[in-house]
């Protein structure tokens, strides 16, 4: 029997890992490995939450040896009923979990072949990235989202995390390199031996820098975390991707450089008018085109927005007003 282990470190594939795991449970089991998912429910239900199983393993080292017993009994008899003798977990939370796991992982390796896999980034690339995942588009922390100054050095302990993985579970760890241009579902199914398709889009979609903005002061007005569907809720029906582009907006519609070109082009046409007419339209020098500043466009056009902000804001407090005094109305019926 093995057992494999998938530490999941954040922004290194994880999402797009096991969204391709629970695509492919059946041709995995097919070809000898039963994904588990993310918890270690076999051993009790209720440990389908982080928290929850962080507060398991936090047990003493006699308890987890029964545990990991029990654990096994549990996999013996899923092998003895299907067949199956490879058994998968991946989840993200195990990388903070040296300590408590050391005992259960000690246990298991004394009776059946364990097999640890995470996937490791530069940090220079995945410190910008985890910091606008955790901080900003979910606010993790209580009180006010921390500079990228201070955030990045609380996330960068993470490294340390895989290091005591490391240090502890050298001869059964292994770390591959992650990077933007990996396939990490292809490269996960290689490290198992088995094929695996990929999902069709990404688990989680890039959210353009100006968004992150929007949800950075949206997020940063409460005092607790978080989820980032409180803001898709708050803006529901708006794809801020389709967002009109000022600067694409400037150039296409209001940049005039190719007036000569397009008049150029119908030459023929204004030659036949002046012979007919007498009229040469073109006599004259070409007039000067008329230039805008995108930057400027968009700083009157952000004074425009607060403009009817101010006049919507006085409309509400109106309809407010309102809705109060037919509340009144109402009670005293």
């Amino acid at each position: 029997m093995e057992i494999i282990l998938h530490i999941g470190m954040g922004k290194t594939g994880t999402s797009s890992i096991q969204s391709a795991l629970n695509a492919n449970v059946d041709s995995l089991h097919a070809q000898g490995i039963d994904y588990l998912g993310m918890w270690f429910d076999l051993i009790d239900p209720a440990l389908r939450s982080d928290d929850k199983q962080r507060n398991f393993f936090a047990s003493s080292a006699e308890r987890l040896d029964a545990v990991a017993d029990q654990f096994l009994n549990a996999l013996r008899q899923k092998q003895a009923d299907s067949g199956v003798s490879r058994f998968l977990l991946s989840n993200e939370s195990l990388l903070q979990q040296h300590e408590a796991l050391g005992p259960f992982i000690a246990r298991l390796k004394q009776q059946v072949t364990v097999r640890l896999i995470a996937y490791a980034r530069d940090p220079r690339d995945w410190l910008p990235s985890a910091y606008n995942q955790w901080f900003v588009y979910h606010k993790t922390p209580h009180g006010q989202i921390p500079p990228y100054a201070e955030g990045g050095r609380r996330l960068l302990r993470m490294y340390t995390d895989l290091n005591t993985w490391l240090r502890k579970c050298n001869d059964i760890m292994t770390v591959r390199p992650f990077s933007k241009s990996l396939n990490v579902v292809e490269d996960f199914a290689a490290m198992l031996g088995v094929e695996m398709a990929a999902p069709v889009a990404r688990s989680f979609e890039r959210v353009e820098t100006s968004e992150s903005l929007l949800r950075a002061i949206y997020n940063a007005r409460f005092p607790t975390g978080v989820l980032p569907d409180r803001f898709d809720r708050a803006f529901r029906r708006l794809d801020f991707a389709q967002s009109p582009s000022i600067a694409a907006l400037v150039r296409d519609s209001f940049t005039y450089d190719q007036t000569d070109e397009i008049v150029a082009e119908q030459a023929a046409l204004f030659a036949e008018i002046k012979d007919k007419l007498g009229l040469d339209l073109l006599s004259g020098p070409a007039p000067a085109q008329k230039t805008v500043d995108p930057e400027e466009m968009r700083h009157r056009a952000l004074e425009h927005v607060l403009h009817i902000v101010m006049q919507q804001a006085d409309r509400i407090t109106h309809l407010e007003q309102i809705v109060r005094r037919l509340e009144a109305g109402t009670q005293d019926e």
